[in-house]
């Protein structure tokens, strides 16, 4: 339709990538090129605006590998190295790539403190482990300071980065996202990753983490779901308060969530699909009973997310719950007994 082609052509102008534009609305680059010529947009030649090499270029000054960079720019790494060698910059060799960050290479060798366990939630859900052996936790520019405590914790020396990235989600108008990262290149800390089954590309294959111990299981939590889950503490629509804790993410991720909330509060929320992973949603004071055990005694957390759980502590923290036949486990039961009092 007229206005379909219309979108696109606002996108294209935008992006300059007939690629992603032909992606993100499901139809052929060819088709996208024509809509472009026919309403006089100057298609650009093969390879790469200056401007897009200028930016090309910075990245590789400041460290990051040509694959990164082809990953960040929808190019190739051959394309990337090409305009490279073009501006005179000399490609580094491969001995470069295996020089390592100044840090703590062994802080995740045994998780022994509940600070381990928070970061390697977090590392589940927004971070990742390149190919070429850096540890990597990027968030939202409003998150620089978690960030920040991170590399405090690795004691690590290398800098944080700010990223703006055109971002676009099917069926919306693409957006701007600034982002603070920080990459700490570590061949042990990313073997004791793996052992943990963080390993590279795991979006497209989600495992769940081994080997947390029992008594850290609530602070694992806690680090995934501030970095992929969702506290909301406001009103229904019809006026009353609610408060919710949500996680979403691969299928055995968000299955291992629910467990761990069954087993402290008799909830019978279900698992839904949510696209192409899935979510878990507990409501009100199951809510409250979940986000109590991972945030009452927390050392480090996101702040934003600590502040909902707060609010829900100041709104159901002074009010008794109505006794109630719950069913779910004896030892959700029993827990929930013991929580029928206002909080001390």
């Amino acid at each position: 339709s007229p206005q379909a082609e219309e979108a696109v052509a606002t996108l294209y102008a935008t992006e300059r990538s007939s690629r992603r534009v032909a992606k993100h609305f499901d139809i052929a680059r060819g088709t996208v090129l024509r809509i472009t010529r026919e309403r006089g947009t100057t298609v650009p030649p093969w390879g790469l605006s200056s401007e897009t090499v200028q930016l090309i270029l910075s990245a590789y000054v400041s460290g990051k590998s040509g694959p990164e960079i082809a990953a960040e720019f929808n190019t190739s790494p051959t394309t990337v190295y090409s305009h490279l060698g073009k501006t005179g910059q000399s490609i580094r060799n491969i001995s470069d790539y295996n020089r390592e960050e100044d840090c703590n290479h062994n802080y995740f060798d045994q998780i022994d403190r509940s600070e381990k366990a928070y970061w390697l939630g977090m590392l589940l859900a927004d971070g990742c482990i390149s190919m070429e052996n850096e540890v990597i936790l990027s968030l939202h520019l409003r998150d620089i300071e978690t960030v920040r405590a991170f590399k405090l914790a690795l004691g690590s020396q290398a800098q944080i980065t700010i990223q703006k990235q055109l971002k676009s989600v099917r069926g919306c108008k693409p957006f701007w996202s600034t982002s603070a990262a920080i990459r700490v290149r570590s061949r042990r800390l990313c073997a004791a990753l793996a052992g943990y089954k963080i390993l590279p590309r795991k979006t497209s294959d989600p495992r769940m983490v081994e080997g947390i111990p029992p008594q850290f299981e609530q602070h694992f939590w806690r680090g995934a779901v501030d970095g992929d889950g969702w506290i909301v503490f406001g009103k229904r629509p019809n006026g009353s308060l609610q408060f919710i804790v949500g996680f979403t993410g691969g299928k055995p991720l968000v299955e291992s969530f629910q467990r761990f909330c069954q087993k402290d509060c008799p909830t019978r929320a279900k698992i839904k699909p949510n696209h192409s992973v899935h979510r878990f949603v507990v409501t009100d004071w199951f809510a409250f009973d979940i986000a109590n055990l991972m945030y009452g005694q927390a050392s480090v957390y996101l702040p934003r997310k600590f502040e909902r759980y707060q609010e829900a502590r100041a709104h159901f923290g002074l009010r008794s719950r109505r006794a109630r036949n719950w069913g779910g486990s004896p030892q959700a039961r029993e827990k929930l007994s013991m929580r029928s009092a206002p909080l001390e």
